[in-house]
This record gives structure tokens, sequence and C-alpha cells, in this order.
């Protein structure tokens, strides 16, 4: 019987253990840096040809991903994203001058 090992081998020359190889790596170095589970999976097609087979592979990487945070926007009546609450008054802000450091006076 052959093994799946030595048909993993053989695929493509040796470029689907290879590409197994380095998925695993990267997997694990991922799962270790986030802290989170990670795959690999691979799947073997095996389809008729005539008095032979013939054997196709794909190699799938799940790696885990940082947690990525969220924006939050306002909407206005047009449905467009805001950044700024619409509903909400500006503030009369205005720069003041900066004229040096001052004495402070002791109590």
């Amino acid at each position: 019987m052959t093994t799946f090992a030595q048909i993993v081998s053989v695929l493509r020359g040796g470029r689907t253990q290879s590409e197994l190889d380095d998925a695993i790596q990267s997997v694990v170095e991922d799962v270790k840096e986030h802290r989170k589970a990670g795959s690999v999976t691979v799947t073997l097609k095996i389809t008729p040809n005539g008095d032979t087979v013939l054997v196709s592979d794909q190699v799938k990487a799940a790696i885990p991903q940082e947690q990525r945070s969220n924006t939050v926007f306002f909407t206005d009546d047009h449905g467009n994203l805001l950044r700024r609450d619409p509903r909400q008054s500006e503030l009369p802000l205005r720069e003041v001058a900066d004229d040096g450091p001052t004495e402070l006076k002791e109590a």
C-alpha cells in the first residue's frame, strides 16, 4: 500500500509537500503570536483517467489574524458615513497664541 506521506511527497514534483511544510510553519508562528487557533487543510481530488487516475491537490492555510478594531461613524439623512455627529453643533473653538512661559505666583 502506498502511504499518504509517499503520495504527498511526489505530488507536483514535491511542491505540494513544500507548500504544506511552509503552511504549517507559518500557521504555528501566527498561532503563537496571536494566541488563536489556525489550521492547514490539504485536499486531494482523485479523478478517473482511463486506466489511470489523476490526483490534484489544494493546500489552504487558515492563519489567525490580529483582532481588528471597529471605527465609529455617524450617518446623515442621505446615508453618508460621517466622523462627526451631524446633529451636534460645532463649538466656536479658536487657536490661542503661545506667548511663552509665565511666572507662577506663590500663595
